[in-house]
């Protein structure tokens, strides 16, 4: 569904870290062409070899890593890329983005990067609420980019509100309709995809998951799943 595709993950130091794997098995099941860039941070929560063995490519993390593929790597890969999105995204790498920092692989490849781009924050509630964060989220909306809104729940560090990284389906939903619109939209052919869309959906799921019926929540799973594989279908991605 989305052969031919580059599709570049930036993953940052947060907790929400693991939870890429399974959003970058799912976009390799897809037939996608992930490429993973980390930060230092971010190989303190899961391993690059876990992304490296998942996709098949090298995990990014030095920009000065003499074993690369391409003649100047994070330019090449900028520009090969589709679609390029950072989840979870943290304070400090949202913050050197829109400051206009370059000092790491994805920060570099970010900025050489003119594909489509999302940002998912993941963070305390009270860091993603602080105004100077705020500022900078609406400083690269400014910019082009989308800022995916983090979901609301209980987090890792104990407190309960808004930070939470969405659940990889969710991503990779985002991923799809970006793609679609970017690159393969045909009138008359696809499905709008809003995110208002995406929201009632998942509305009906988590209101599932708070009931605690496992038969509620596999249901609307299958749903998702389902919607899913049916928008890309439809929009031929």
């Amino acid at each position: 569904m989305l052969r031919g595709k580059c599709v570049v993950l930036g993953v940052t130091g947060s907790i929400a870290a693991y939870k890429i794997a399974n959003l970058a098995s799912a976009l390799v099941k897809l037939h996608a062409d992930v490429n993973v860039i980390m930060t230092k941070n971010a190989t303190n929560f899961i391993n690059p070899i876990t992304f490296e063995t998942l996709t098949g490519n090298k995990c990014l993390v030095d920009t000065f890593d003499r074993n690369f593929q391409f003649n100047v790597e994070h330019v090449a890969l900028a520009k090969r890329a589709d679609i390029f999105l950072v989840a979870p995204a943290s304070a400090n790498v949202i913050g050197k983005i829109a400051g206009g920092i370059a000092d790491d692989m994805l920060t570099t490849t970010i900025m050489a990067c003119k594909a489509p781009k999302l940002i998912s924050p993941a963070m305390n509630t009270n860091m993603f609420e602080n105004p100077i964060v705020q500022d900078n989220l609406k400083k690269l909306s400014s910019f082009g980019y989308e800022v995916i809104q983090p979901a609301s729940g209980y987090l890792a560090c104990g407190d309960t509100g808004a930070g939470k990284m969405p659940e990889p389906d969710t991503l990779l939903a985002y991923i799809l309709r970006t793609i679609a619109c970017e690159k393969d939209m045909v009138l008359g052919q696809m499905v709008a995809l809003d995110n208002k869309k995406i929201g009632r959906l998942l509305c009906h799921y988590r209101k599932a998951a708070q009931c605690h019926s496992h038969k509620r929540v596999n249901r609307f799973h299958q749903i998702w799943i389902l919607f899913v594989q049916g928008y890309c279908m439809v929009a031929n991605v």
